[in-house]
């Protein structure tokens, strides 16, 4: 399934008419966008990052890098990131990314829930077992991570 057609699927089963969409991102990276009385959210299934928060009536409150590369394997630079399971560079393995893995890697939109007037919600998984890609996801055993935008 290519990204539009995915994107698209999701947004059929997750959207909510007025509240929350899915949509196609930068560098085609899908998106949850949450609207509300109290202000606008967006956040990327890419490491589950919140990129943008408008208050109502107010202008972005995030900052986020135009040196941003919104591509697979690369970091959302700027809003608010999910550091795990390290903080800055990893300092027993120089190739490690910073910050951790959880941030360059694609999270599974779990559901999108509303209480209209005044609250939604999106969350978002990130599964891993115990030994991952260059051996680097060493925990003892299975994690799941679980992020929301309300």
């Amino acid at each position: 399934m290519d990204t539009r057609s995915g994107v698209i699927e999701l947004d059929r089963r997750f959207g909510i008419l007025g509240v929350a969409s899915v949509r196609e991102g930068n560098g085609a990276i899908p998106r949850v966008q949450i609207t509300s009385p109290l202000g606008e959210g967006e956040m990327y299934l890419h490491g589950a990052q919140v990129t943008s928060w408008k208050p109502a009536g107010s202008d972005e409150v995030l900052f986020l890098s135009a040196k941003s590369r919104w591509t697979d394997g690369q970091a959302i630079r700027g809003g608010i990131p999910i550091c795990f399971p390290w903080f800055r560079a990893k300092v027993n393995d120089p190739q490690a990314p910073a910050h951790g893995f959880v941030r360059i890697r694609t999270w599974q939109l779990e559901s999108i829930s509303s209480k209209m007037p005044r609250s939604s919600s999106a969350w978002l998984r990130r599964a891993m077992s115990t030994l991952g890609a260059g051996g680097r996801e060493n925990f003892d055993s299975f994690i799941a991570l679980l992020s929301a935008l309300t």
